[in-house]
């Protein structure tokens, strides 16, 4: 996967071929995005031009509106990793700014997408999006120009399920309901996070006899605080790739901490004894709610409960996935 910041530094990695274009945040890369991806791989299939993505870091409501931008649903290697599944040679991560906001929408074709060293065979967005100044530049304006400038634009209608478009908005509200297998089938997989692990305090040893890996995961959607039957991997480039069983806590530890004062944390126990996890990247796959999380009377209850929810937990996690997945198309 190469990876570059401006159309114009793909000019030398990829030594005079053509490239097609599918544009927007994709954030989550859901099956309306899908989607879109699926018809950049057709075109490339017709054209013989090199499938990339144009995308936007950081969020950019994260620039118009700070404070309002909504909680992340993939990290950004997670968003590369899922670009490269889907067939995706290049990506390139235009640094969101007012400037780049303020572009007209000719301003952002000519410096972001139609640019001279690169010769662009075609562009394909959703049938909604929007670009430049305002949002003023949509897929007329773009069929306009690629009549002028000899490039094809494919516009993808928005992906529906039960009656409603799949979108990000929508598979955030399902992960923050808990509503896990609905957030899957608009997804098109489970829900995952990927974190850094890091040093708790040991409660887990100490005082559970459950050895858990605590993650750092800022900025990313969790589902609600509870216990959940999950799968977890070392990300690829700092290890084995592959996805294991083991259970998902989510939440505050009110019966270790009765003051309240521990930050929401997500831990996850596999449940085969794993290497020094420590300064790892983890990815979580988030399966199957097993409980909602609450303070027990005692560290002894929580002790007996962390085990029957292993039990339960390996009961759902029985064979390759427990959520079934829907095929894009």
């Amino acid at each position: 996967m190469i990876t570059v910041d401006s159309m114009c530094s793909l000019c030398g990695r990829l030594k005079g071929r053509r490239v097609a274009v599918a544009c927007g945040v994709f954030d989550g890369l859901h099956r309306g995005h899908q989607c879109i991806i699926a018809a950049l791989r057709r075109l490339c299939d017709e054209t013989g031009a090199v499938p990339a993505i144009l995308t936007f870091d950081p969020h950019p409501l994260a620039i118009l509106a700070p404070g309002k931008e909504p909680a992340r649903l993939t990290t950004r290697s997670q968003q590369l990793e899922l670009f490269a599944a889907q067939g995706i040679e290049a990506t390139v991560t235009v640094p969101f700014s007012l400037e780049v906001a303020n572009l007209s929408p000719q301003g952002f074709l000519d410096a972001h997408l139609h640019v001279d060293c690169l010769e662009l065979a075609g562009i394909c967005v959703g049938s909604s999006w929007r670009f430049g100044a305002g949002g003023t530049g949509d897929v007329a304006f773009l069929e306009a120009a690629g009549a002028r400038y000899g490039f094809t634009v494919m516009s993808v209608g928005e992906r529906q399920w039960y009656g409603k478009a799949i979108s990000s908005t929508r598979v955030r509200q399902a992960i923050v309901a808990g509503q896990l297998g609905k957030a899957a089938r608009l997804l098109g997989r489970p829900h995952a996070v990927w974190g850094h692990v890091i040093h708790g305090k040991g409660m887990g040893v100490k005082r559970l006899h459950c050895a858990t890996a605590n993650l750092l995961a800022t900025r990313l959607l969790l589902p609600p605080n509870g216990v959940y039957a999950a799968r977890a991997r070392i990300a690829p480039e700092r290890g084995p790739s592959i996805l294991r069983p083991g259970i998902a806590y989510i939440g505050h530890a009110p019966t270790l901490d009765p003051e309240h004062k521990a930050p929401r944390m997500l831990e996850f126990h596999f449940f085969e004894p794993q290497q020094d996890l420590y300064g790892q990247q983890l990815e979580v796959v988030f399966e199957q709610s097993i409980r909602p999380d609450r303070c027990f009377p005692s560290v002894a209850a929580l002790r007996a409960q962390v085990k029957a929810d292993i039990v339960i937990a390996k009961g759902m996690l029985r064979g390759p996935t427990s959520v079934p997945v829907p095929a894009v198309g």
